[in-house]
């Protein structure tokens, strides 16, 4: 935005541009671990399941976090088969190879703007260090460190002054739901509960609809119409397939195979009320590929020819060209209209850029997004019970209006309606309309101190 502004086109054009950027990166990690006759199939298929194609043009943080992550993986590829080809890493034969100096320090760049743009991209600067490491090659790993602490050094320092707030992302994973603090800190039960219910919700449903489009999901229809997850002895298999295959390739990408494998652990750790196909998006062509590159080495070894690895992999492939293809054009009937609660959404929106006076100050649920159709400013509203620190912090940031809609997002009924229909005092209804299945939007005034008493009734 602070290029092209609320010019949405021009933000979805050029999330689309680096979506198209990120096929090439993803050929190259292809052909380190396929055959090139495969590679081209198995890096372009990844590319075009549901979920990428709807996040090929969200002006969100996903796609550039995976071109960023795919262009750091190249490099990283590149400098740990420098640095593992040495027989004796001493720091003379080490220090004679600027051309991986280059990349060491190029990778790191890459991977503190991938981290810069999503706090996962943090796997990104562990793995490399972790594969030196591992590889003995004591100099490169330690300038791998001093690299890391150095892109890290600007979050640590923002944390340290920042205080409690700073810490605040990294903190809210300890509690069982950070969105309602009330139900506590993680004990080691709701941990494990936490990992196994991850681990379902990935590997019986996000990642294998992901690889393989068996059942048409998108964020459109994942509220309203939600597939199933697989029975959990397929969500066992999936997990075994997944891991297998980074084992089988841990020579031949090691800096991928430790940063995907590093990427689905933070996954399976993190609150579940995050868990969705947006978190895992980014290394899901990475999974394609080591599933691919397994698949083929797997037929190969049992049956000792290339031409029998090379029919089982391009039947796969063919299936699940053949399933991206229904889903993208299932997708494309889809898009042509909202859900109800978010056509009501954007119904108020429209209202509210044609009606409120320029400059009102809007409570939303998503203000980012509410402004960008708007053009009004919008925040967000305290996620607590108490009425009286949400009036004051209304009173505070100077807020004109509230926005109350039926988008599905817990606390919006749990937090907001509720104190809405408590202090009807302090608000007046201006705009309110009914829609599809029971989705509802309105607009009310908010008043500091009160409404007049004879006009006080339902907002």
């Amino acid at each position: 935005q602070a290029v092209f502004g609320n010019a949405t086109l021009a933000q979805k054009l050029f999330v689309f541009f680096l979506y198209l950027l990120s096929g090439p990166l993803l050929l190259r990690l292809a052909e380190r671990v396929l055959p090139r006759r495969w590679a081209f199939g198995a890096a372009l298929l990844p590319l075009t399941g549901v979920p990428m194609l709807e996040f090929s043009h969200y002006v969100m943080s996903e796609i550039p976090f995976l071109l960023l992550s795919l262009a750091a993986l190249v490099v990283g590829e590149t400098v740990a088969r420098c640095a593992l080809s040495e027989e004796k890493p001493a720091h003379t034969q080490t220090a004679r190879r600027p051309g991986l100096w280059r990349h060491l320090v190029l990778y790191f760049v890459l991977a503190g703007c991938a981290f810069y743009t999503r706090s996962i991209g943090i796997v990104l600067l562990a793995a490399l260090p972790f594969v030196l490491l591992s590889a003995r090659r004591g100099i490169a790993f330690m300038w791998s460190v001093a690299l890391a602490l150095v892109v890290l050094l600007p979050w640590v320092l923002h944390t340290w002054f920042a205080g409690a707030q700073g810490e605040s992302y990294l903190n809210q994973a300890l509690y069982v739901n950070p969105y309602f603090p009330e139900a506590g800190r993680l004990t080691l039960g709701s941990f494990v509960e936490r990992v196994l219910g991850n681990g379902r919700e990935y590997f019986a449903g996000e990642i294998p609809r992901g690889l393989v489009p068996f059942a048409y999901a998108s964020t459109y229809s994942a509220t309203s119409n939600p597939p199933p997850p697989l029975p959990w002895p397929v969500g066992l298999l999936v997990a075994f397939l997944v891991l297998a295959s980074l084992f089988v390739l841990r020579r031949r990408a090691p800096v991928t195979v430790v940063y995907s494998l590093a990427f689905l652990i933070v996954c399976i750790v993190w609150p579940p009320v995050w868990a969705s196909v947006r978190f895992v998006l980014p290394v899901l062509p990475l999974l394609f590929l080591m599933l691919a590159a397994g698949l083929w080495r797997g037929l190969a070894r049992i049956s000792r020819r290339e031409q029998t690895a090379s029919v089982g992999l391009g039947s796969v492939l063919t299936v699940v060209l053949m399933l991206s293809l229904y889903g993208a054009l299932r997708y494309g009937e889809e898009v042509g209209r909202y859900p109800p609660r978010w056509e009501m959404y954007f119904r108020a929106a429209e209202w509210a850029e044609a009606n409120l006076p320029p400059g009102s100050l809007v409570v939303d649920r998503k203000p980012n997004m509410f402004t960008l159709v708007t053009d009004l400013p919008a925040i967000g509203f305290p996620r607590e019970p108490d009425d009286e620190h949400m009036l004051a912090y209304m009173r505070r940031e100077g807020v004109a209006f509230v926005h109350a809609s039926t988008i599905p997002y817990d606390d919006v009924t749990r937090f907001l309606h509720p104190f809405l229909t408590r202090q009807v005092g302090h608000f007046e209804g201006v705009w309110f309309e009914q829609g599809r299945e029971g989705a509802w939007s309105m607009i009310v005034a908010f008043h500091p101190h009160g409404r007049p008493r004879s006009d006080q009734g339902e907002p």
